[in-house]
């Protein structure tokens, strides 16, 4: 029996091990195509454009946090947990009411920016109607996308949810430059490129869908709807919080709209975007997150991986920082000549790669200290303070004013976050000794990193 309890646990190992460089693989060459899409995307519009398109994507970014995709991070270990069990029956009613959940609020969301798209481009200021009605379908698109991928991260099928991830990217970077190269180009064409980018990958994800164990199950649950008790029990926290951080990330071009002009979206959505993709290039967040919950109830353990992390972490963001800040003018003028007047803002937006360093580190403690009450306390925090502070600084600075909010928001919502952490737990303190010195677990931490970076770029 032990024999077979280790040759299982061994498999599962192989299969995680493997779905993993599948996962990392499909993640490089995403990251290259959306990155190269992104290129395509600010050469092709005006700066006016580019921020209708960010108004655009805003508004459905908005629309979407009531498809209440907060419940997804915690349904998914449960339902692969219940399936082990052999709980069958449990899974197919929690699965068959999450895809009631997701298609009812896609379709009524879906009719909100069909119908009411005057409505809400009367709200906003700004000509979207047409744009918003051509995405209309995307609510019920993402939906299914968000079903389909749950049950193929249930069934562990790594190379189709890779499939999506790498799809997405190359057919978006194609249907813009299919649009330039024929000059039907503009917002209407973007939005369209968007659209597609994310209709091809769920159908070509869709057969493996059909064929996973959670759409082929006939044991029924006595138990008529789960998912309401499961959404009390787990995932309440996480689902207000998933509501404003996605009202925080689509409030602010709303606000920007209101207290500067289109051209301000614009300006700080690439601002945005440069800083946040600088920030994602560390392979630090992948290294800890697995480590960081099995050593927290090991106080000395858990200071130092807090303390090493930091330390890689910021150091990381700060030559990334300033590699950006001496390339980017170079980049700009002769990439991107009609951002050239915001180079300086640019720049200075590269401020917040410091606080930003310590986010991976942070969120994986708030979670291995069961935290989620105090991380929506913060979100709901951060995103009033964020939009106070863009509207007041952007009315009285201009666009230098929202780069000034976006880094002090930075700084503080990071800084509170470890504030929380130290408060529950002081013996997590930073320990400058662990800092300078290079010891075993820097070894370990650095071969981790090159072990990530080599399976990227495989």
């Amino acid at each position: 029996m032990n024999m077979e309890l280790q040759s299982d646990k061994k498999q599962v190992i192989r299969e995680i091990a493997r779905g993993t460089g599948f996962l990392s693989s499909g993640e490089a060459v995403a990251k290259a195509f959306s990155l190269l899409g992104f290129v395509l995307l600010l050469r092709s519009l005006s700066v006016a454009e580019y921020g209708t398109y960010r108004l655009v994507f805003a508004v459905y970014g908005a629309l979407y946090v009531f498809t209440v995709s907060g419940v997804n991070s915690f349904l998914q270990p449960d339902l692969a947990r219940e399936l082990r069990e052999g709980a069958r029956g449990s899974v197919r009613a929690l699965f068959r009411d999450f895809i009631f959940l997701k298609l009812a609020t896609g379709l009524v969301l879906f009719g909100i920016a069909l119908f009411g798209a005057q409505v809400i481009e009367g709200l906003y200021s700004a000509r979207i109607a047409l744009y918003l009605r051509v995405i209309s379908p995307l609510f019920v698109i993402s939906t299914l996308t968000e079903i389909a991928r749950m049950g193929l991260a249930v069934d562990r099928r790594f190379g189709s949810l890779s499939l999506h991830n790498v799809s997405g990217s190359i057919t978006k970077f194609i249907l813009i430059g299919a649009l330039v190269w024929y000059g039907n180009f503009g917002v209407l064409g973007a939005v369209i490129a968007s659209a597609g980018a994310m209709l091809v990958p769920l159908v070509l994800i869709l057969p493996a869908f059909f064929r996973t164990q959670l759409m082929n199950i006939s044991e029924i649950s006595s138990e008529a709807h789960p998912l309401w008790r499961f959404i009390r029990a787990h995932g309440k926290w996480a689902i207000i919080d998933s509501y404003f951080n996605g009202l925080g990330r689509n409030l602010a071009p709303l606000v920007i709209k209101a207290v500067a002009g289109t051209e301000a979206v614009a300006v700080y959505g690439v601002a945005d975007s440069i800083v946040t993709q600088a920030s994602s290039l560390s392979a630090l967040k992948a290294v800890l997150i697995p480590i960081v919950p099995r050593e927290i109830d090991h106080p000395e353990h858990a200071a130092k991986i807090l303390s090493k992390g930091a330390k890689y972490s910021i150091a990381f963001n700060i030559l990334e920082g300033v590699a950006l800040a001496v390339g980017l003018p170079f980049l700009i003028v002769y990439g991107f000549p009609h951002y050239a007047p915001y180079i300086r803002l640019f720049q200075w937006a590269l401020l917040a790669l410091i606080p930003l360093a310590l986010g991976g580190l942070l969120t994986a403690y708030l979670f291995a200290l069961r935290m989620q009450r105090e991380q929506f306390v913060l979100t709901t925090g951060q995103t009033v303070a964020e939009a106070l502070l863009l509207a007041i600084w952007g009315s009285l600075l201009g666009m230098p004013g929202l780069i000034v909010a976006y880094v002090v928001v930075a700084v503080a919502y990071q800084g509170a976050r470890l504030w929380v952490v130290f408060r529950r737990r002081p013996d997590l303190t930073f320990s400058f000794r662990d800092i300078a010195a290079f010891d075993a677990f820097d070894r370990f931490l650095l071969g981790k990193m090159g072990e990530r970076v080599k399976t990227m770029l495989r």
